[in-house]
Parts: structure tokens; sequence; C-alpha cells
């Protein structure tokens, strides 16, 4: 067997594309992604449709998700229906602003939390806030 030098492996392994990329990511909501934690507790589970609620200094409304584990560490986005936030992290709770657009017809916004380790990605299960007519 011919043995190959450090620099003509890492080659071998570039060409044959044995590492994993950016394109290896599975999208969050591929079958792919099963659900890997799981909110236990959030609020608000009402809000009114448009008005601004746990109202934040600058206005902005928020939300905020107690999960089954600790995420310390992670990336988390939260999914607030089609759009996408960065969420905040202590522990187990994640807060994250509303974006207006998410709230303001009257409806059930479904939200669910993605958390990133890396290459990993993982999903929660996903709730509803229900928003009432003003």
């Amino acid at each position: 067997m011919t043995r190959l030098r450090p620099v003509a492996m890492l080659l071998v392994c570039l060409v044959a594309g044995c590492g994993r990329t950016m394109c290896d990511i599975p999208d969050v909501n591929s079958s792919e992604v099963g659900v890997g934690f799981h909110i236990k507790d959030y609020g608000p589970r009402h809000a009114v449709a448009g008005a601004a609620f746990n109202a934040q200094p600058d206005g902005s409304s928020a939300a905020w998700f107690r999960l089954d584990q600790d995420v310390s560490g992670s990336e988390i986005k939260v999914h607030f229906g089609d759009e996408v936030v960065s969420g905040n992290i202590a522990r187990d709770l994640v807060t994250a602003k509303v974006p207006d657009g998410a709230h303001a017809r009257p409806g059930n916004l479904r939200v669910m939390i993605e958390r990133r380790d890396g290459l990993d990605v993982s999903k929660s299960n996903s709730v509803v806030i229900t928003l009432e007519k003003p």
C-alpha cells in the first residue's frame, strides 16, 4: 500500500469532500431536523394584535420561553411565524423581541425555537401566541 504524504492526504480529503460545510447544515424546517428540546412554558399566551406587550424601553414587544434544558453556549433563533430573530439566553430561559409585523394582525402566531451548536441543529416544539382583535 502506498503511503500518502500529509499534504497529499489533505488534498484527497478536500477533493473527496470528506469535511462538513455550511451546505451540510440542514434547514430547521426540513424533516432532517427533529424536535430536540421542548418549550415548557412561555408568555404571553394572549396579546392584542398591533399593541405592544411585555413592552421594552424602545417600545418593542418581547416574549419569553422556558425550555426543558439549559441552552447556554448555543446560538438561538426564535421563529415568530415567518420572521426569525436572535434570542437571548439565560440557561433555560430564552427571551426575544417580537418583530412588529409578526403581531400586527389578529390570529394565531406560531413560535418555534432553533438551536445551533456548530453544525448541529435542533428545534423545539411549536407553541401559539393568540393575537386578539383590538
